[in-house]
């Protein structure tokens, strides 16, 4: 992760002197993951430090590059159920970590409003326990737009919808006893998301935004374990939703 974010510097800093407007932000949001379990419903609920780097392309051009490189981490609550034994209540901590790394094409439609599409990836790692680990790869893409309202030019909102079109998930189950690790494939539901953003001074800004993902359950894989009959492991359906407050600084 450290060999990440200083490569993701050094590109910046060096976009930086070819004429792109560089952005640092730093903040924290709230997690709160859902999954539909029977007979215990399993929740997350948490704070995660961020941290994100983006750089956009300046040119008279209408169209505008841009790159956004986030980077979060934090340990959150944990209520639901044992792995084996989804009838009993279970509380505790689980870790996240990850990065999210996005590439956006803005198109400028008037002074106040610009669209954007662009496609991005994010990688996390959640771990439960000495051996429950999940490691999660999402691709995606955005649609949505940035205008600034026309009599309060300080402040401005970005809003849009999220399509994934990959999820992988290992779970690893080597790690639990079995003898295969298949992947699971969650399947990727539409999501909104929403930031608000309020300018203090000329280079610093605060937002606020909504974000998150809406998964349907995995397709059913069988694995075995020595000794014992076959066992069919998915990944139910879930909701991930952040609510986050982050200050920027524009170089």
């Amino acid at each position: 992760m450290g060999r990440i974010l200083a490569m993701a510097a050094l590109a910046l800093l060096g976009s930086s002197r070819a004429g792109a407007q560089i952005t640092l932000s730093a903040g924290f949001e709230t997690l709160h993951w859902v999954e539909d379990t029977r007979p215990r419903k399993v929740e997350e609920r948490g704070p995660l430090a961020t941290l994100e780097l983006a750089w956009t392309r300046r040119t008279a051009s209408p169209l505008r590059l841009a790159y956004r490189s986030r980077y979060y981490y934090g340990w959150v609550d944990y209520h639901g159920s044992y792995l084996f034994a989804d009838d009993q209540a279970a509380t505790g901590n689980s870790r996240y970590v990850g990065t999210e790394q996005a590439g956006l094409l803005l198109a400028r439609v008037t002074s106040a409003l610009d669209v954007y599409g662009g496609i991005g990836g994010d990688w996390w790692g959640r771990t439960l326990g000495a051996n429950e680990r999940e490691d999660f790869t999402v691709g995606f893409t955005r649609f949505g737009i940035i205008a600034t309202l026309p009599r309060v030019e300080s402040l401005w909102i970005d809003a849009g919808g999220k399509f994934v079109f990959k999820t992988i998930e290992d779970a690893h189950l080597r790690n639990l006893g079995f003898d295969q690790n298949p992947f699971l494939h969650p399947k990727g539901r539409p999501s909104a998301y929403a930031r608000v953003g309020f300018r203090v001074l000329d280079a610093v800004s605060a937002q606020a935004y909504v974000d998150g993902y809406r998964f349907g359950a995995s397709p059913p894989v069988e694995v075995t374990r020595p000794g014992q009959p076959p066992s069919v492991v998915h990944q139910p359906a879930s909701d991930l939703r952040l609510v986050g407050l982050k200050l920027t600084y524009a170089f």
